[in-house]
């Protein structure tokens, strides 16, 4: 664990296929790291689906920050505020780089981009890194 790197911004320079792990340039001082892609959160824009209490978000662009360790939300800032909210109140972007958990159609920790989603179901086609397809909940990833 390196908790001092949490929080930290930086940006994806690489992968690095023997050790399973991203190499990250940290913002502040340009030092490489090594990071498992549960260590990474991509700040990412995604519509707020429904959001309990705050039903005028609902629909709304918000940026993703980081995932709180601490309830498995995501933290977004939309409206000039910030908001914490379950993985399965957004609707990701095609496109978007995502690591499954939970999911029953591949291991925890395999990553996959986005390629379709399907609102009313509450789904995603993702494009899993080790080849193929599968559908996924909008709840078993983590961008």
């Amino acid at each position: 664990l390196r908790p001092e790197l949490n929080g930290r911004r930086g940006r994806v320079e690489g992968w690095d296929d023997a050790a399973q792990r991203y190499t990250v340039k940290l913002a502040e001082d340009a030092r490489l790291v090594s990071l498992r892609p549960a260590n990474v959160t991509q700040q990412c824009p995604a519509e707020i689906l429904e959001a309990a209490g705050l039903p005028s978000l609902a629909g709304r662009v918000a940026d993703i920050l980081c995932v709180d360790e601490s309830s498995g939300r995501y933290k977004a800032f939309v409206e000039q505020q910030v908001v914490l909210l379950r993985p399965c109140q957004f609707a990701l972007r095609v496109g978007t780089r995502v690591v499954l958990q939970g999911a029953t159609e591949a291991p925890d920790g395999t990553m996959a981009r986005v390629t379709a989603l399907d609102r009313r179901a509450r789904r995603y086609t993702v494009e899993l890194r080790s080849g193929g397809h599968a559908q996924v909940d909008f709840g078993s990833v983590q961008c």
